[in-house]
């Protein structure tokens, strides 16, 4: 699990604004870790998905691509958010809002500005996409936009439920990415017999 900046043990440093950044982080970090002969599992929820897909492009090039890159509930790079947050304020707990707003309207910030239209390189590895049946914020045919991205889709899941649905059932969420992995391992090792 990532931990971002302005987060958790990572409180005191200071927020990225800049989903690119936070990828370049996060593949530094694991190219760092050096898990050549490990499987590894890229997934994100939201933000998170346009982090992990920045991060796959990163390892691609670095010649270690994931097993598997799950992109759950966040719409394609191409396609610009419906709803804007960034600059909204909430205006119920003082407190709450000295401790978290600057952290949501970075991350708000963040994922308003991301995007791509540069189509020409497909992401290599095989990908799972996840939505929510609900969800207001990545509606399904936003999700799916991303499939032109890829080379290899392994699974589409829509799950009942809004844009938090990963949290409303965590083991049917997580089950579905063991077994998109599992099935890829297959196809994988029958590739390499054949």
């Amino acid at each position: 699990m990532v931990t971002y900046p302005g987060r958790d043990h990572r409180m005191d440093d200071p927020l990225t604004y800049d989903v690119t950044a936070l990828a370049d982080e996060v593949a530094d970090a694991l190219l760092h870790a050096g898990f050549r002969n490990r499987r590894i599992i890229l997934a994100g929820h939201s933000m998170g998905a346009q982090i992990a897909f920045e991060t796959c492009l990163r390892l691609e090039a670095a010649g270690r691509s994931p097993d598997l890159l799950v992109l759950s509930g966040c719409h394609a790079p191409h396609l610009k958010p419906r709803t804007r947050l960034s600059g909204r304020m909430v205006k119920n707990n003082p407190l709450i809002l000295e401790i978290f707003m600057p952290m949501l309207r970075g991350d708000f910030s963040a994922t308003e500005s991301y995007g791509r239209d540069d189509m020409k390189r497909l992401i290599q590895t095989p990908t799972m996409l996840m939505s929510g049946e609900d969800d207001q914020e990545a509606l399904t045919a936003e999700v799916l936009a991303w499939t032109p991205w890829l080379y290899r889709l392994v699974r589409s899941v829509t799950f009942p439920g809004d844009h938090f649905y990963p949290t409303r059932d965590p083991e049917g969420f997580l089950s579905h990415i063991v077994a998109a992995h599992a099935d890829n391992v297959v196809k994988m090792e029958g590739a390499d017999h054949a």
